[in-house]
């Protein structure tokens, strides 16, 4: 008690903890106690191998038993037993190894035993056995190394086994009779073995049905049922007949049959199954039909039909319908007058009678099913009568060698006629396309459309009785027709016109081969107008503003159509701008120059706040002058077209009083030679000093003025608008400069303004348009002369066309004075005419 107190307390003092040490493990003890070392056994040998194991500080896990290298068993617990089976012969060394149960192993003293006898095995199949089937796995065991080489074969072919130590296995394939299998060891030392035995192949059993000899029997039926069975390699034991799977009887002896008897009406399957004495079997089967009463076919004759009329030699075709309810038909004849004409059993059934004199035939058909039963169809009558002439015909339109332009309409005309009939129709053929038929004389059809080329046409005549006659050929040809030449002339491509345009159309049309026929003229595809001959023009007229394409089409003579290339014109409306001053601008003075640009038809005006504007060839107005308030001031811009169209513009502008220097010019605008009067007044305290003139605006003075009064004349020559500066120098030496625009109005085009008035106004009065002409005069005229063309408007047309091309007599600012003669009453007469600028600045007559 003190020793185990002082170990305790010792422990508790020491800083280490005390190490326990496990004991070590001791291996476990085996010995193999069966077979004895030396033992000998005979092929092949069943051996018990037996071991004591123990383990003096455990239990023992497992014992291992080996031959050689190769574990043969395991026993987890005593006692520790195994049996070795199929041993070949051969010498084998045996040992037992243990394995505690801390994994330490010892093994046994090893023991030699001797296996004597036979070195390969065969221990499946048994020698002798019946194998059914078309192959058998052969498996036994053998002498030797394990890393040998196990052949089997069969004497037609060899298979490798695989193998499981000295345990081997292989399938190979057997065949009917008998069969010797034989196997072959091949070991590493050269040295080999064999084994062999007999065995029987063997299938199921055969069986085939001899009797009955048909499957179809009419009810109540007897059937014999026989059927020939072997066993290819053993015996027939018995052979069941089945009906639909119910026994009917057996039969264990040949010849192997059942007798059937009182087999009523249906559908059977019956079954034959051979059994062999190893209980193995085989089967066949066979179906038979029973039938009922047997019911007669149906048959009729469907072509030719009763009465039908033919014309010898005739060629006639014969049909028929046949069935049968419960079975099939097996044969269809053709009778004429009772005798057979043919048979047939394919369907569709027909036949071909050909030659048939003429007389008169009774037809019909006699059907048989396949259980014999025969039915004749009703009869038919047919007549043959004698041979039939055929028709004559002739083409008598066209004639040979008629020619014609494409695409030609051809009319076609024949005449025939049949002796011995009537003639059912008349065809007509260009080449073999049928091309028009007719069914009563005359004969006539018509062929249109014809494209160019060579055609060769016939007439073919059917009669009554079906016999056709084709008439000569008679060749015509159509020749294709070539297309006029069309060019649009006028307008030209990219013209202008101002709204309401009148536009003259013209175009060039010619045709190589014929005539041209008419020229239309479209504005994209809407036609616009017709001419039918040369020269092609249309006026267009009251053409309303936008952009055109216009073409010109010409059809000639035959139809053939071309069209001309596409010329884009632009119609305009009026446009008025002004372009000084701008909107919003501030002006030191009282008075300004306004100038601008417009678009418009000719004879156009202006007004800038109601002062008639010059305008110049360009389409610029001008206008000096317009008087401003201090203040705010509206500058309006009237532009009015000779048919009343008004459009305006306006802007604002500020001025900022009296201008201290004002420059007067009159006239601004009219015919050259101009005179023109500049006068400079001073319109404040301001005392000039010098005035210059640049009169043609090419920035050199012409003249000069030093002293009162401040006033000179400048003469304009040519036409357009000139810029003449005027440059005032006061006391101060201050510049006053201002620009004053001078229009000389072009008297050649205003001759032609002034013409195209009277002409415009006298080719409304040829057309009785009333409205159009009063568009031309001022408003006093209208007055004047309306009132006069409401009487004479339904003979103004013949009075206009008397009134003879205005002469001019004077040209001067605002007003044109011209004579024209009239014819009256055999009188050449005298009348002048005037033209004035209206108040809008529009050239209007005023009197005539």
């Amino acid at each position: 008690m003190l020793i185990r107190v002082g170990a305790v307390i010792l422990a508790l003092l020491t800083t280490a903890e005390p190490a326990w040490a496990a004991p070590p493990n001791k291996v476990p003890t085996v010995s193999l106690t069966a077979p004895m070392n030396g033992a000998t056994f005979g092929a092949p040998a069943t051996i018990s191998i037996s071991a004591n194991a123990s383990d003096s500080d455990g239990t023992i896990s497992r014992v291992d038993f080996y031959q050689g290298a190769t574990l043969l068993g395991t026993r987890t617990a005593a006692p520790y037993t195994i049996t070795w089976s199929g041993v070949a012969a051969g010498s084998y060394s045996l040992t037992a190894q243990a394995v505690d149960n801390r994994g330490a192993s010892k093994t046994s003293t090893a023991v030699s035993i001797t296996v004597a006898g036979a070195k390969v095995i065969i221990a499946a199949p048994s020698s002798g056995s019946i194998v059914y089937g078309n192959s058998v796995t052969v498996s036994g065991s053998f002498a030797g190394a394990t890393d040998s080489t196990v052949l089997v074969d069969n004497g037609n072919s060899t298979r490798l086994a695989s193998l499981n130590g000295n345990a081997y296995t292989a399938t190979i394939p057997i065949y009917v009779g008998p069969n010797t299998l034989r196997v072959v060891v091949a070991r590493r030392d050269k040295t080999s073995d064999s084994a062999s035995i007999v065995v029987t192949g063997n299938t199921n059993p055969l069986l085939t049905f001899t009797a009955p000899s048909t499957t179809v029997f009419n009810a109540p039926a007897n059937v014999n049922l026989v059927v020939d069975a072997v066993s290819p390699a053993g015996t027939i034991s018995k052979v069941d007949f089945f009906r639909n799977g119910t026994l009917l009887g057996s039969a264990t002896a040949p010849p192997y049959q059942f007798f059937w008897s009182n087999v009523a009406a249906g559908t059977y399957s019956v079954t034959a199954t051979a059994t062999d004495a190893n209980g193995y079997t085989g089967s066949t089967s066979l179906p038979l039909t029973v039938n009922g009463p047997n019911a007669s076919p149906t048959a009729a004759l469907t072509a030719p039909a009763n009465g039908a009329s033919f014309t010898a030699p005739a060629t006639i075709t014969l049909t028929a319908t046949a069935s049968d309810t419960d079975g099939w038909i097996t044969t269809v004849e053709f009778l004429r007058n009772g005798t057979v004409l043919g048979v047939t059993n394919i369907p569709p059934y027909s036949m071909t009678w050909s030659n048939v004199g003429a007389g008169s035939y009774t037809l019909s058909v006699r059907a048989t099913d396949n259980r014999s039963a025969v039915t004749t169809s009703a009869a038919v009558t047919i007549t043959v009568g004698a041979p039939n002439n055929p028709p004559t015909v002739s083409l008598t339109s066209p004639s040979t060698g008629s020619s014609y332009f494409a695409p030609a309409n051809i009319s076609l005309a024949a005449n025939a006629s049949d002796s011995d009939g009537s003639i059912t129709r008349v065809d007509f053929y260009q080449g073999g396309t049928l091309i028009g038929s007719s069914t009563a004389n005359p004969y006539v059809a018509t062929w249109s459309s014809v494209g160019a080329g060579s055609y060769t046409l016939t007439a073919k005549a059917t009669d009554n009785r079906g016999a056709v006659a084709t008439s000569s050929p008679v060749n015509v040809a159509v020749t294709a027709n070539s297309p006029p030449t069309v060019s649009l002339t006028s307008p030209s491509m990219g013209a202008s016109y101002f709204a309401p345009a009148t536009i003259m159309l013209s175009a060039a049309a010619a045709d190589s081969d014929g005539t041209v026929a008419r020229v239309d003229f479209y504005q994209g595809t809407t036609l616009i107008g017709t001419a039918t001959s040369a020269p092609y023009t249309y006026t267009w007229t009251a053409v309303t503003p936008g952009n055109y394409a216009l073409t010109a089409r010409a059809t000639d003579n035959r139809g053939a159509a071309a069209t001309s290339t596409t010329v884009n014109i632009a119609v305009l409306g009026p446009n008025l701008a002004i372009v000084s001053p701008a909107n919003n601008t501030t002006i030191d003075g009282d008075f300004i120059t306004v100038t601008g640009s417009m678009q418009a038809p000719a004879n156009s005006g202006v007004t800038v706040n109601g002062v008639v504007a010059a305008i110049d060839s360009s389409g610029s107005f001008y206008v000096n002058g317009i008087q401003l308030t201090t203040g705010t001031n509206t500058i309006t811009a009237t532009l009015t077209t000779l048919d009343g169209q008004v459009t305006t513009q306006s802007v604002v502008v500020s001025s900022t009083g009296t201008a201290p220097i004002k420059v007067a010019a009159a006239p601004s605008t009219g015919l050259a030679p101009l005179s023109v009067v500049f006068d400079i007044t001073s319109r404040s305290d301001v005392t000039i000093k010098k005035v210059e003139f640049d009169v043609d605006g090419n920035g050199t003075v012409e003249q000069t003025l030093v002293v009162e009064p401040w006033t000179t004349t400048a003469i304009y020559s040519g036409s357009g608008m000139v810029n003449t500066i005027v440059r005032v120098t006061d006391a101060s030496g201050a510049v006053h400069t201002q620009s004053v625009p001078i229009v000389l109005t072009n008297s050649t085009a205003l001759d032609q303004t002034l013409r195209a008035i009277w002409n415009g106004m006298k080719t409304a009065l040829t057309a009785s348009d009333k409205a159009r002409a009063m568009q031309y005069l001022d408003a006093s005229a209208q007055q004047r002369y309306g009132p006069v063309f409401d009487v004479l408007l339904p003979s103004m047309p013949q009075i206009a066309a008397t009134f003879s091309d205005p002469q001019s007599v004077s040209l001067s600012d605002g007003i044109g004075e011209y004579a024209i003669n009239r014819t009256i009453n055999g009188e050449n007469r005298i009348f002048f005419i005037y033209f004035g600028l209206n108040g809008d600045g529009v050239w209007r007559l005023g009197s005539m």
